[in-house]
């Protein structure tokens, strides 16, 4: 959901039938035009349906939407430092 806009709002029958909608790769998502682009292409990658085409985790962290330059409109939602793993415990000490 991205502010008040659901895949299938509009879509007649209750909570089966846009479960049903979302299941089907027939029945294609309708997306509202946006303001923001990144947004909705980003949306569009998060949404496909059929699993080989969807974005991988990798492209989704590297889009542009999650690192705008020079954007006074959002701030970026991952910090520009690199990604760190958690720390391990291994045999009662932590490992960094």
């Amino acid at each position: 959901m991205y502010g008040d806009l659901v895949p299938y709002s509009d879509l007649a029958g209750g909570k089966l039938s846009k479960i049903t909608a979302l299941t089907n790769k027939s029945i294609p998502i309708e997306f509202k035009k946006l303001e923001d682009t990144q947004v909705l292409e980003t949306l569009k990658m998060c949404l496909e349906k059929d699993p080989f085409e969807r974005a991988t985790l990798e492209e989704l962290l590297s889009h542009k939407f999650l690192h705008p330059i020079n954007s006074s409109s959002r701030s970026s939602l991952i910090p520009t430092s690199q990604f760190q793993a958690p720390p391990q415990q291994m045999d009662g000490q932590l490992q960094v």
